[in-house]
């Protein structure tokens, strides 16, 4: 089963963050900007 970490948006990266947010589904591809910390 997938793992969300929630950390605040801070320490929020790439690397801590492997997957795209929960409230987007992980079947789209990320082809464009979704509210993700770069």
């Amino acid at each position: 089963r997938p793992i969300f970490i929630t950390v605040p948006e801070k320490t929020k990266k790439k690397e801590e963050a492997p997957a795209p947010p929960v409230k987007v589904p992980v079947k789209e591809p990320a082809r464009e900007p979704v509210e993700v910390p770069v």
